[in-house]
């Protein structure tokens, strides 16, 4: 597969970008002067200036969440401040289309200083061309908005930590199934708790709740969802990445469930049979490559390093072995050091914080290959040799 540059920019940004979101022909970057810049491939190729956006508030908290959706919707997010950018593309000019729209989550604790709980993911329904769901991580529950009236309309409670991911996955309705308008809508959210859950907005359920799938907590997912006309016999695939490196790949196939529809929904309940596909652990075939091939360049530790969240103390001393994950036991660990007694009064995650093989980012990329040429059949030859006709 030939990968080539299209555009690139040679306007200086104010520092490296802490948030970075995509969609279509859109890059929105978000800066550590709480500002967002937004580009086009068609304006970085132009040489233009990128679009700024203030959204600092007074106490001029950072910029925890970006997203874009399909129809140039842009949400920005801190503990401060939630809202909504229209940005429009036009030629090579980028615009912004009014005001932003603040979102207000509904029955949020909100902290002493009038801040809201850490933000610590955010996504958009694809393939939505107007008025896209958006989903968002507030600590351990997910907060749905409807974009159109900028208000919330579900709430999912259930996971015992931050919730550290999530993904939209528009599956078809299972054969036998009475019709559910176009199928459902499923969110895949995945938590620090070490658990992932399957929900089913159109119903307004619980479609599947995983157990605990390993000892690290988990911190991305991908879904690469079944499109075109035989969207219905075919499984979606999700990928989970956890902060110990391994990514794990999951098939899920909706069936009709026995019971009443959800109060407040004519969509008929509908049940999630998830089955786990394979796992990877694309940091060990690293450390073999940067190890000459080596076996046992893998897992090889020195004393004193940190081995699967246990902390190993190499002159014999106290060894703590934790599932917590390293960021979180490095703001508890900063709060006592600094006397106080909220060790959970920490903003979102620090990329930086997490040990050196956690996974930050998935993606499913659908490689296709050109068609061979036909192959064009030899014309019979006569006996004289011309080629007959």
């Amino acid at each position: 597969m030939a990968l080539s540059l299209t555009a690139s920019s040679d306007v200086p940004l104010a520092g490296p970008p802490r948030r970075v979101a995509a969609r279509g022909e859109l890059i929105a970057c978000a800066l550590d002067d709480d500002s967002v810049r937004v580009f086009s491939v068609a304006s970085l190729a132009a040489g233009l200036p990128a679009l700024q956006l203030a959204h600092a508030g007074p106490q001029r908290r950072r910029i925890d969440a970006l997203a874009l959706a399909d129809d140039e919707l842009l949400f920005v997010g801190s503990r401060e401040r939630l809202a909504l950018w229209r940005v429009r593309a036009n030629a090579d000019a980028l615009s912004i289309v009014g005001g932003p729209t603040s979102l207000e989550p509904r029955g949020v604790r909100l902290a002493e200083s009038g801040l809201l709980p850490a933000l610590t993911c955010a996504a958009f329904e694809p393939g939505a061309r107007a008025h896209p769901v958006l989903a968002l991580g507030l600590h351990d529950t997910v907060h749905i908005f409807d974009t159109r009236a900028g208000a919330e309309t579900i709430r999912l409670e259930g996971h015992e930590a931050a919730v550290t991911a999530c993904a939209f996955a528009r599956l078809e309705s299972p054969p036998h199934a009475p019709s559910a308008g176009g199928g459902s809508l499923l969110l895949i959210t995945v938590s620090e708790d070490r658990t992932f859950k399957l929900w089913d907005l159109r119903a307004r359920a619980l479609a599947h709740s995983s157990a605990v799938i390993g000892a690290s907590a988990l911190l991305a997912v991908a879904v690469d969802a079944p499109d075109g006309q035989h969207a219905q016999q075919q499984p979606c695939w999700f990928a989970i990445g956890s902060e110990d490196g391994t990514v794990q790949i999951f098939e899920v196939r909706l069936r009709a469930a026995d019971g009443a529809a959800a109060v407040g929904t004519a969509a008929p309940p509908v049940v999630a049979a998830v089955r786990s596909l394979r796992m990877l652990a694309p940091h060990a075939l690293v450390c073999r490559l940067a190890d000459g091939g080596s076996a046992g360049g893998v897992g090889a530790r020195g004393a004193g390093s940190t081995l699967g969240g246990a902390s190993c103390a190499a002159d014999g001393g106290l060894a703590i072995v934790s599932s917590v994950p390293a960021w979180r036991r490095a703001a508890r660990d900063g709060a006592a050091a600094r006397g106080s007694a909220d060790a959970t009064a920490v903003d979102a995650v620090d990329d930086e914080a997490h040990s050196s093989n956690a996974v930050h980012f998935l993606a499913f990329v659908r490689a296709t290959q050109p068609e061979p040429a036909p192959s064009r059949p030899p014309r019979a030859r006569a006996a004289g040799g011309a080629d007959a006709d």
